[in-house]
C-alpha cells in the first residue's frame, strides 16, 4: 500500500514585511516567528497596522531559546520584560 505525504512548508526565520503583508518564497504555506514574539509582542499588531518600521527586531543571538533549554524563564536581550509578566488570568479572561 502507497501513502502520498503532503508537505506543508512553513518559513522559520526571518520574514521581509512591506504593506501589512509578510513576505516569504511563494512555496510557503506559513511562517514561524516566536522569537520575534519574544522580542516585541506587539509584532503582529505593528504589522497589521503597517508599523513594520517600530518593530523591535530580534538580534537572533539565541538567549530565549538557551534560557528554555536550561529550564529557566525566557529572557531576551531586545524585550527585557521578557519572562516577567504578570497576568491576572480572570481579568484576561473577562470574568
Amino acid at each position: 500500500m502507497r501513502h502520498e505525504i503532503l508537505f506543508q512548508p512553513i518559513r522559520i526565520g526571518p520574514v521581509e514585511i512591506k504593506n501589512r503583508l509578510v513576505l516569504a518564497p511563494t512555496n510557503t504555506n506559513g511562517v514561524s516567528s516566536s522569537r520575534a514574539f519574544i522580542a516585541d509582542p506587539e509584532w503582529a499588531n505593528k504589522v497589521w497596522e503597517d508599523q513594520a518600521e517600530n518593530i523591535q527586531k530580534c538580534r537572533r543571538c539565541n538567549r530565549c531559546i538557551y534560557e528554555l533549554f536550561a529550564s529557566r524563564p525566557v529572557r531576551c536581550t531586545v524585550n527585557k520584560k521578557a519572562g516577567r509578566e504578570r497576568f491576572d488570568l480572570p481579568e484576561l479572561l473577562g470574568i
